[in-house]
């Protein structure tokens, strides 16, 4: 969902792009498949209000005269009775929008088109369940409906890689805030493909775009 910010008529624009998914249908609770039970993963509690705590500072306090905040792109998968930041929500039409791959995949083209000047500034946040390869597992993950474990996924390493070489905003900063899980869970992973990750590549690279991966 995009919350765009009024007024801004600066040359540049610094876009942001958060993501926070508590909520696994397929994993825990009545909707669980085979594959979410084989798993052993849960929802989490609070990984959707981080994100839009963040956005709530975002708007209302991260100032940059130089690209000023022109619009965030926010996705959440809230479980039930986890409290999301209220202006947040209030700016979402009272629904958070769920951190689906399609709808992620919309929203991160989106984005990257819009950080289509070199002036721009960019700002990745994403928390969730995930390990230390930087897949981060979206709300249909381990869904019967595709054959591919990490359909319901976004390869973070390879978004970076798309936008480090896209020749948009010239500084980025990445985070990718996960869940520390078993080591026999993360090698099932690890020789995994087929995460979302865009499939264009640019020809320039940018200034700055450091990934910090955190747990």
């Amino acid at each position: 969902m995009l919350i765009e910010v009024e007024g801004v008529t600066a040359p540049a624009a610094t876009h942001a792009f958060v993501v926070g998914v508590s909520h696994y249908p397929f994993l825990d609770g009545p909707q669980m498949t085979g594959l979410g039970e084989q798993l052993g993963l849960a929802n989490l509690s609070s990984a959707a209000r981080s994100a839009s705590e963040l956005t709530a500072w975002l708007l209302n306090e991260y100032r940059c005269p130089e690209a000023p905040l022109k619009d965030v792109r926010l996705l959440l998968s809230p479980v039930d009775g986890e409290a999301l930041n209220v202006d947040v929500l209030a700016r979402m039409g009272g629904q958070a929008a769920p951190a689906t791959r399609d709808a992620v995949k919309a929203e991160f083209t989106a984005f990257m088109q819009g950080c289509a000047n070199p002036a721009d500034r960019a700002l990745v946040f994403l928390i969730q369940l995930s390990q230390r390869s930087a897949i981060v597992l979206l709300e249909d993950f381990a869904t019967d409906a595709e054959p591919d474990l990490l359909f319901g996924a976004i390869d973070v390493i390879g978004c970076h890689d798309v936008m480090r070489t896209f020749g948009g905003a010239d500084d980025q900063i990445w985070f990718s805030d996960a869940c520390r899980q078993r080591p026999e869970i993360v090698r099932r992973f690890e020789t995994l493909s087929g995460a979302f990750k865009p499939g264009n590549v640019g020809l320039a690279e940018v200034a700055a775009s450091p990934v910090f991966l955190s747990s």
